[in-house]
């Protein structure tokens, strides 16, 4: 590996009592902060913090491909896409009650409040997907719709 030829540049094996030790508190740090990110994606936390504590985990060896890791970004992509349906499905209540109030009270629906509501359900998904919550995710697909 690459660090077995870094350490034998010194003249020292990868197997030396010290860097055994430091390796393995490499690997617990780096468990740690994965541990860490996995326990903020799954309770509260943003995908800003998320990241750092991923970042600090990639910094101590982690593979940013690592299981972990990858379910961190799938709990924080699947709770992004959700709150993207969610506030799609509340801007279609909206607009439904809006247009049944106007339609009983004036006679006449609202013009321009429908484009106005799909107009920023359209830049809560371009965000989303930006942020890197894939386009087909199923929450993304149904506030499409």
């Amino acid at each position: 590996s690459d660090f077995d030829y870094f350490v034998s540049s010194f003249g020292l094996s990868s197997k030396h009592s010290v860097l055994v030790s430091l390796r393995n508190l490499c690997d617990e740090q780096m468990d740690w902060w994965m541990d860490a990110a996995l326990k903020d994606a799954k309770s509260d936390g943003t995908l800003d913090s998320v990241r750092r504590l991923g970042d600090v985990a990639v910094a101590c060896g982690a593979d940013s491909s690592s299981p972990k890791l990858v379910m961190c970004r799938e709990i924080l992509f699947n709770k992004m896409a959700e709150k993207v349906l969610a506030n799609a499905q509340e801007a279609q209540q909206r607009d439904a009650m809006t247009a049944k109030h106007m339609e009983k009270t004036s006679g006449k629906l609202p013009i321009g409040q429908a484009k106005n509501e799909a107009d920023i359900i359209r830049k809560a998904i371009k965000d989303a997907v930006s942020h890197g919550v894939p386009d087909t995710n199923s929450s993304i697909q149904s506030a499409t719709q």
